[in-house]
Parts: structure tokens; sequence; C-alpha cells
């Protein structure tokens, strides 16, 4: 509320809780609810799995030329194990079994617009602004091939190109190229951050 003096005081507050999970079907209850633990046998060497992916930052230029090379290969070993063309048998098995990706946030690094030289003559008076469209393409290119394969979810976050203020909208689908942005919802899916999903028997 407003002060007398024109200030802004904050009265109360409140966090948004989790929704109601819906419950899941008699044909989900029926399988084991053990978890699984890193280092221990599954409870099942059958099913399906869901990649979560974040921090991609394509277009990241800090550091060595060694490091961004390093950036570029861990991307391609990603691209190979979800598409199960990396590793060996049990590798390529394990990757067969995961039937969507999520990728959460910071895709690519922020957009930095740079200004034209201010010596260089102006048509019109005009101020021009530059950004290298490179992060995005890549990206777009990266998308299209998993999406051939998987059914494909991203979120934005803080260094990708929509509105920071929560909850971010989807990013555009036309940035994405021609290809990704007529597949259906099925194939590729731009989210909101947060968001809800729901897959199978959980949602």
């Amino acid at each position: 509320m407003e002060t007398p003096a024109g200030d802004f005081e904050v009265v109360d507050y409140c966090f948004a809780g989790l929704p109601t999970q819906s419950p899941l079907s008699g044909s989900a209850l029926s399988k084991s609810d053990k978890m699984d633990i890193d280092g221990e046998p599954s409870s099942s060497s059958s099913g399906e799995w869901i990649a979560l992916v974040s921090g991609l930052e394509i277009g990241l230029t800090s550091g060595t030329a060694a490091d961004s090379e390093f950036s570029e290969t861990s991307r391609q070993l990603l691209i190979e194990f979800l598409l199960g063309e990396a590793g060996g048998v049990e590798d390529q098995a394990f990757s067969s079994q995961i039937s969507r990706l999520i990728i959460l946030g910071n895709s690519v690094v922020p957009i930095i617009m740079e200004e034209e030289d201010e010596t260089k003559s102006k048509r019109f008076n005009a101020s021009k602004t530059k950004y290298d469209p490179a992060p995005l393409y890549t990206l777009s290119s990266i998308l299209t091939e998993i999406s051939r394969a998987l059914p494909t979810h991203i979120l934005p976050g803080s260094s990708d190109p929509t509105g920071t203020s929560l909850p971010q909208q989807p990013l555009p689908r036309p940035m994405f190229g021609k290809e990704l942005s007529s597949k259906g919802k099925e194939a590729f899916v731009c989210e909101t951050n947060p968001t809800w999903i729901g897959i199978g028997d959980c949602e």
C-alpha cells in the first residue's frame, strides 16, 4: 500500500504452494515405488526415462579456445547419447529408454546488443544495433536433430531471449526456424517457466 508520504509499504506476502498431485492410475501403482539410487542395482531394467538438461550456454566465449572446444564436444556427446549413437551396447540400451528431453533454461548466452561505430554515417539518423545470431542458429540445429527422435520441451532461463519476470513466457517457436516451428506439440514444445508437464500417468 502507499503511505501518506508516498512510500510503498508491504503489508503482507505469500508464496505459491505446490499444486495437488493427481492420483496415479492403477497400472502405475502396481509398479514398484522404490527409488533408484546411483550405485545400487535398479529395481527394473526396463521402463521409460526423462532426460533433464540445463545450462548449455551455447555461444559462451569466456575462457580459452580449449574450453570452447570442450563445451562443443560435450554438447555433441550429449546429442549422440540421447540419439543412442554413443557408447557401447549397454549405453545404447539405456539411451533407448529415454522417451523425452526437457531443457531447463540457459540454453544460450545472453544476447549483447552492440552499438555501431558512431564515427560512421547514420542514414536518416537512425541508431542501429547488431548482435551475433550464431548461438540461436546452433541451438535450433541441435533441437531440430534431437526432436526428430525424441519429444523435446524447452523452458527459458535467465540468459535466454525472453522476459526475466516470472512466470517467463515461452521462447517464440519461429525463432527456431521453419522445421521446428512447424512441428506438432508432441515433438517440440516451448514451455513457460515455471511450467506444468503431464507425462504418462504423472502430472
